[in-house]
């Protein structure tokens, strides 16, 4: 039986991380890279839907094939170079200051394959408002079984690369379409234009979608389906570098309960541990197994 295809449309980038003081080489970033890696992970059957620029290295393509993981919707562009990022944390790792020092290729209705909507997932991953809102006209919610999105395209970006929070306004009239929706609280409360984040959870619901994840850091996540709040607290371990936890929240999250059937309270468990792998090993490739990450989820439980 062929394995269901959760795609993830939105650009592959390159990160340089600062960290005390010390700055990493580029390295392969973005929601569709750490997602895709994550999902791959998990046995999931990944394609990428994305935009590079001819500066983008070969070799991270290749770490992308080698996990399983469908590039061909990958376009390469000849006249502008990739999405890149620059994100200095603070000396805890609870707080990051970034930057965007080239904009990459927007991914627009006619990049996107038809055969999207055979898929059983759509995670839409975008870091620096490079997809086309018209691209999620194109989702078919008959077909798709959960459309899952990130409020990173509330990001409004400056000349100088500076990162400020807006109000999305370009998305919202595609709200209805999103099932599920992630944030950390500051995008939350942004998008709702309201400090209060219960209020804020509310509001968003009431534009369409029916399961909104906040993150809040080491303090947990808060998860608000159908009237209820849910608080989902982290797995507790040393961090290394939280690059790339929010996004494997998400897409763990879709992953569980959308591929697994897992109920929605113990998906978000599951993310939670899932995430925890990440931040605690420096490298997507301290993912824990299934079985693995089940055990920790375990303990979450109240």
């Amino acid at each position: 039986m062929k394995k269901e295809i959760i795609s993830i449309i939105g650009n592959l980038i390159l990160d340089r991380i600062l960290i005390r003081d010390k700055c990493t080489d580029s390295r392969p970033g973005g929601t569709a890279f750490y997602s895709g890696m994550a999902l791959a992970k998990l046995k999931a059957n990944v394609q990428l839907i994305s935009k590079i620029g001819a500066d983008y290295p070969d070799r991270f393509l290749t770490t992308l094939t080698d996990e399983g993981i469908n590039i061909d919707p990958v376009i390469k562009s000849k006249s502008k170079n990739s999405t890149s990022f620059l994100l200095n944390y603070s000396d805890n790792l609870e707080s990051r200051e970034a930057s965007v020092p080239c904009r990459g290729p927007v991914i627009t209705p006619e990049d996107i394959p038809r055969h999207i909507n055979q898929s059983r997932i759509v995670q839409l991953g975008m870091v620096a408002n490079e997809i086309d809102p018209e691209v999620v006209s194109l989702l078919d919610h008959d077909s798709i079984h959960i459309i899952g999105a990130d409020l990173h395209f509330i990001r409004e970006i400056s000349d100088d690369g500076k990162i400020t929070l807006g109000r999305g306004a370009n998305f919202r009239p595609f709200m209805h379409k999103i099932d599920v929706i992630k944030g950390s609280f500051e995008e939350v409360r942004a998008f709702a234009d309201t400090g209060n984040i219960k209020r804020a959870l509310k509001k968003i619901s009431s534009m369409g979608p029916k399961i909104i994840l906040a993150t809040d850091g080491a303090n947990g996540s808060i998860l608000y389906s159908k009237g209820t709040f849910f608080k989902i607290p982290v797995y507790r371990v040393i961090v290394e570098d939280t690059t790339g936890a929010g996004d494997i929240f998400l897409s763990s999250f879709l992953y569980f309960y959308g591929i697994k059937q897992d109920d929605l309270l113990k998906s978000a468990y599951l993310a939670s541990a899932a995430a925890s792998f990440v931040v605690e090993g420096n490298s997507i490739s301290s993912l824990g197994k299934v079985e693995e990450i089940r055990k920790r989820a375990e303990i979450l439980k109240p």
